[in-house]
Order: C-alpha cells, then structure tokens, then sequence
C-alpha cells in the first residue's frame, strides 16, 4: 500500500447523467427528486449542461443525442444514463503529473472546462472516472451551488 494516494480525494464533488432533452430532464428531476437547478450551461456550445442538487449532492444532467451517438475522445459511444462520477483534488497539476509519471492519464496537462480543470482516469476494467480542481478551491459542486444561485438570482436568471 502506498503512503499517499497519487489522487488524493478530498471529497466526492458530482456525478453525471446524459439526457437527451434537458428541459424535460430538468423538470423530471424536479419533480421526482427535488432537483434544485444552480448553474445552467444549457447554451455552451462544447457541453450544453446543467447542475443542480438533489439530496445535498451535485448532479450534472448532460445533453446527448442518442439518435446519434456521438465518440467520445475515447471512441466510445455517449448514450443517455450516467455519465461520470468525480472526486475533487485540491491541486491538479500536481495530481496530473503523478497520474502521468504512473502511465495512467496521456496529454500534456489536464483539460480546462470552463471555471475547472479536469483530468478522467479509466481503471483496470475500463470504467472511467474524473478526478477535478473545482473553483475557489470547492470540495464539491454542490459546496458551490449557494454563490451560483446568488449568481443567478441578481442577472434575473
């Protein structure tokens, strides 16, 4: 057993559902789940999303097209259903680079998503994770949701 871990999770920060109609899942969730919508990225032309919570954890519901199936990097296909489970890290250049050191991520840094910077990690049978450095250093998404519907409130969104 190792003496630190190469990732160092310091909390669980969202998991991820592809949707292929987003207001519809919204509402769904909503009305099912209870929802509570705090960052809406439904008109980002890379990845139409939207977070919110449902009982304290951050949920990202994703736009998909299932007609269409469209590869991911990876040369997978993206039909709806969970998408992905993350662990936020406090620093990840420096997890990046111990993950690379150990052959387990390629590239030359991680990926910049908007306010985040993200790396996914695939495990011995192929079930890929993402290890992720939320802004202002969050544990969580959903840690984040309060200053995101503060947000939202005063641009009347």
């Amino acid at each position: 057993m190792a003496d630190a871990p190469l990732a160092a999770p310091k909390g669980f920060s969202h998991f991820a559902i592809r949707v292929t109609d987003l207001k519809r899942s919204v509402e769904f969730y909503s009305r099912v789940l209870g929802f509570d919508m705090f960052d809406d990225l439904r008109d980002d032309p890379r990845l139409p999303r939207v977070f919110g919570t449902i009982a304290g954890a951050a949920v990202e519901l994703v736009k998909t097209n299932s007609s269409e199936h469209a590869a991911s990097a990876e040369g997978t296909n993206r039909p709806p259903g969970l998408a992905a489970f993350a662990f936020a890290v406090e620093d990840m250049d420096a997890t990046f680079a111990a993950l690379k050191a150990q052959g387990l991520v390629t590239g030359d840094g991680p990926q910049e998503m908007g306010r985040a910077k993200l790396v996914w990690v695939r495990d011995p049978d192929g079930t890929m994770f993402e290890l992720i450095e939320l802004p202002r250093k969050a544990a969580s998404m959903a840690e984040l949701a309060p200053r995101f519907k503060a947000r939202r409130a005063a641009s009347g969104g």
